[in-house]
């Protein structure tokens, strides 16, 4: 395993405004397979708040993008071009926070797949949990409660 200072050393990351991604990143990110998203907002409603910044990264390429949203923003043709891509999309609770925000904004996000880490908890979560009622039902059934 690498250290966390080899990993930021070899990580290449770009601090910009939304619509000023270098052509670079937006080619690698276009021929990436995977990428992480996240987004940070102003509040917590896609009808009443807004997206302050968008963060996405290549694992291949080790290319991270850090993009300021302006207020009143109108998605740049290079973000919804992404999301039009048949990609795979990873990030924490994206299924129920981030992609209402991007629709919201206008970008299309219906032909990528998302890979919702809260979500693959939950569901890991629910199994346990039918699990362990099969095992208690099983260990207890012969068991009599009386009063």
């Amino acid at each position: 395993m690498k250290s966390a200072e080899i990993l930021l050393n070899d990580a290449k990351i770009e601090l910009t405004n939304v619509s000023n991604v270098s052509s670079e990143t937006i080619d690698q990110f276009m021929k990436a397979d995977t990428l992480f998203f996240d987004t940070e907002t102003t509040g917590f409603s896609p009808w009443k708040n807004e997206i302050a910044l968008i963060q996405l990264y290549d694992r291949d390429s080790k290319k991270c993008l850090l993009a300021r949203v302006p207020e009143n923003w109108t998605p740049d043709t290079w973000l919804i071009d992404l999301f039009s891509k048949s990609k795979t999309f990873v990030g924490h609770n994206i299924s129920s926070f981030d992609i209402p925000f991007i629709a919201v904004a206008g970008v299309p996000w219906e032909k990528s797949k998302y890979f919702d880490t809260v979500s693959e908890k939950l569901f890991v979560l629910q199994v346990a949990e039918v699990m362990f009622q099969n095992l208690y039902v099983h260990l207890f059934e012969d068991v009599q409660v009386t009063r």
